[in-house]
């Protein structure tokens, strides 16, 4: 199995904590939701027949990232109940967030020639910080498959699911009850 999920975030009765039992059961809640989505489901089953193991550290900190495997890194940090507001009235489940940081898994693993080379890519500045944040492809390219992976979901029924226009625009996060929630009504 490539993903080894795990729960943390200090001890029990800690408000960040998650038991491994719960961890698990987040993300499998996650990935029966996101890989609806056909471009999901293909960067999951790709990442899960590398067997190369890639560590979920489940915590509940308002807080999902990626750490590069290149970089000493190679696991992925997710809040599986912290939506991401991306829009004004727009929103994403925490199982978008998870599929997001696949997604930069999947860009180092499987599409391996963009990641020696990423920090010359930079391709814009974003618009937070006055202009002066540089965009890598990288990101560019996840958060156009996130909005495809959001449109999927809506054919589906799923019309909570909003794309955000780019790496940047997210203007907040708002505790929800399940990974598959947008904290949008």
């Amino acid at each position: 199995m490539a993903f080894n999920v795990k729960g943390g975030g200090g001890p029990k009765g800690a408000a960040t904590h998650v038991s491994h039992d719960g961890a698990k059961e987040y993300f499998r809640q996650a990935m029966e939701y996101v890989t609806k989505s056909e471009a999901a489901k293909t960067v999951y089953d790709t990442l899960q027949k590398l067997g190369t193991d890639i560590p979920v550290e489940v915590v509940h900190d308002d807080n999902m990232f990626y750490a590069h495997a290149h970089a000493g890194g190679g696991y992925i940090h997710w809040d599986p109940l912290s939506a991401l507001k991306v829009t004004e009235g727009g929103w994403q489940s925490p199982a978008v967030g998870l599929i997001h940081e696949m997604y930069h898994a999947y860009q180092e693993f499987c599409l391996k020639d963009i990641y020696p080379n990423m920090p010359q890519k930079l391709i814009s500045l974003g618009p937070s910080g006055g202009g002066k944040n540089p965009v890598s492809k990288e990101e560019v390219d996840t958060v156009v498959f996130e909005a495809k992976v959001c449109k999927q979901l809506g054919k589906l029924g799923h019309e909570n699911e909003t794309a955000r226009t780019t790496y940047f625009y997210v203007l907040g996060s708002v505790n929800v009850t399940s990974p598959t929630s947008t904290g949008k009504a």
